[in-house]
């Protein structure tokens, strides 16, 4: 909770941020290494590094020719496990920054026997990659919050006070892992105008951008992390789900069957 709020305090003392009692959105952006990094920072009790996504990681380096000296070297960071690590696959905050990294690191390389995620798919080693690197997506960061009683202390309390914001989080289910019962907070339109989170930053900035007509962000949009702020009793908690434009790497393990959407999870 602490890298989320401290991340949106930092954007408030410089303007860098917007918002109103829905939640904020940053109005700079992060490339695709930066989000990676920023993912990489999330901290779960149950959830870190897993042998097997770390060899299909390495794989992929393998395919890409990626070396040491690469900023993306290696594409896979998730911490090391002091015991059991719950396998998320590509719901992994540290898979989806992997995914990220490949994407970052194929901008540069004809990769043969790698397609694109468009439908259809693309030979990536016949593809304009001046044009693939014009039409690489930045990402917009936002916190959403919700209609539970107000936060009253910790970093989401200072977080308020700075914006002068009340914040309240999400009421939401969660299962007994963790993750929460849906795919994101409240992905349907409403009545009121609110046309779902994974278009949240359009919402509260007041943006357009073309979309697929299954809602997903066509190639050449910015992207979205969007961080939930979860009330449960035991405490508040953050979860994660991100918008991810088209015109990325097929790579199965990172880009779920929901068109790259990632499945939020509750720390």
């Amino acid at each position: 909770m602490a890298l989320v709020a401290e991340f949106f305090l930092g954007r408030s003392a410089t303007g860098n941020v917007s918002g109103d009692r829905r939640g904020l959105v940053s109005l700079d952006t992060l490339s695709l290494l930066e989000c990676a990094d920023l993912l990489d920072q999330l901290r779960y009790h149950d959830h870190a590094a897993v042998a097997a996504e770390a060899d299909r990681w390495r794989a992929a380096e393998r395919q890409v020719s990626l070396s040491r000296g690469d900023p993306e070297f290696p594409l896979y960071r998730a911490p090391a496990s002091s015991g059991l690590s719950e396998e998320l696959g590509s719901r992994s905050p540290y898979a989806i920054a992997a995914y990220l990294r490949l994407w970052s690191a194929c901008l540069d390389r004809n990769v043969r026997g790698l397609l694109t995620d468009d439908t259809p798919p693309q030979r990536w080693s016949l593809l304009n990659l001046d044009m693939k690197r014009a039409n690489q997506p930045r990402f917009r960061i936002g916190v959403r919050f919700g209609a539970a009683p107000p936060v009253k202390a910790g970093p989401f309390a200072a977080l308020g006070e700075a914006m002068r914001l009340e914040v309240r989080p999400m009421a939401r289910r969660s299962h007994a892992t963790g993750e929460l019962a849906a795919e994101w907070g409240s992905r349907k339109p409403t009545d009121s105008g609110y046309v779902g989170d994974d278009l949240f930053d359009a919402t509260v900035l007041g943006l357009n951008f073309a979309v697929h007509p299954d809602g997903s962000r066509m190639e050449g949009a910015p992207g979205l992390v969007l961080f939930h702020l979860v009330h449960r009793e035991a405490g508040d908690g953050i979860a994660v789900g991100l918008s991810i434009p088209s015109g990325g790497p097929d790579h199965t393990e990172a880009v779920s069957p929901a068109r790259r959407r990632g499945t939020p999870y509750a720390e």
